[in-house]
């Protein structure tokens, strides 16, 4: 029962972390003219970079706050000494991976499409090769990201890979997770801040990109033999690298953003 009930928590709150701030996604996409949200914010101060930033941060540790309050569950739960001395072990960490990810697609999907599935509209229209690059990246993606999940993984860890791992390891003590600082929360930072541009294009397929933040911050505590403070501590590193790495790369999508609309002459189209 505990098993079932850890599992559950790995599925619900990263899903929910995302969803419960969806307003930092999908804001101007699915409010209403009268809400106070960001698309009214943004329309007022659309190269207000340090009005991004703040709202940036704030959806930021909103979904950790949330991601972590359920990690914080899992590791009651699995409290036991037949968890911590390895006896018992989490089940479902292919799993934990794999499902809130599908989970936030396809609820972000009714959102965008106001509860309307489309599958049949959508089928019906002609195959763009932007289609097959964005199916053929997220092909990949899921090879990567499913075969470097859990324990074992049939792809090779890369010589660069694994000399970071051991300057972060010699350095931080408590090495986070790659996929969790590098690619994870940059996504996150990156897919707000599209919202607050107002940039639509490859907006959701970021937003399923930064799913993986949480969902790994929430497995780091799914390994319950390993020391509480520990996971903690590659939690708060995993957090601090991906703040400044998602900061540097909103810094230079906002200015990339500004540059191209001015050339584009943007503001009076």
């Amino acid at each position: 029962m505990l098993k079932i009930m850890a599992l559950l928590t790995a599925l619900i709150f990263p899903t929910l972390a995302i969803i419960s701030n969806e307003k930092y996604f999908l804001g101007n996409i699915i409010c209403s003219d009268n809400s106070e949200n960001i698309d009214k914010i943004s329309n007022k101060n659309y190269f207000n970079f340090i009005l991004m930033i703040k709202e940036v941060l704030t959806g930021f540790f909103r979904i950790i706050l949330v991601t972590l309050s359920g990690a914080l569950l899992i590791a009651a739960l699995l409290s036991d000494s037949k968890f911590m001395l390895g006896i018992e072990q989490f089940s479902g960490i292919k799993i934990s991976y794999i499902i809130p990810l599908l989970l936030v697609l396809a609820i972000i999907w009714l959102k965008v499409n106001r509860g309307r599935l489309m599958i049949l509209k959508n089928v019906k229209k002609p195959l763009l090769i932007e289609h097959v690059i964005i199916m053929t990246f997220f092909a990949v993606f899921l090879v990567i990201y499913i075969s470097r999940s859990g324990n074992f993984s049939f792809l090779p860890v890369l010589s660069i890979e694994e000399k970071v791992r051991i300057f972060l390891e010699k350095t931080l003590i408590a090495r986070p997770r790659n996929k969790e600082f590098l690619i994870g929360y940059p996504a996150l930072f990156l897919a707000m801040s599209m919202n607050f541009l107002k940039v639509k294009e490859f907006k959701i397929p970021m937003i399923i990109i930064g799913t993986v933040g949480p969902v790994t911050l929430i497995n780091t505590f799914c390994h319950i033999h390993t020391p509480f403070l520990f996971s903690m501590l590659r939690t708060f590193n995993g957090v601090g690298l991906g703040v400044v790495l998602g900061l540097i790369t909103v810094t230079v999508f906002y200015y990339l953003v500004k540059i191209f609309r001015e050339k584009t002459d943007y503001e009076k189209a």
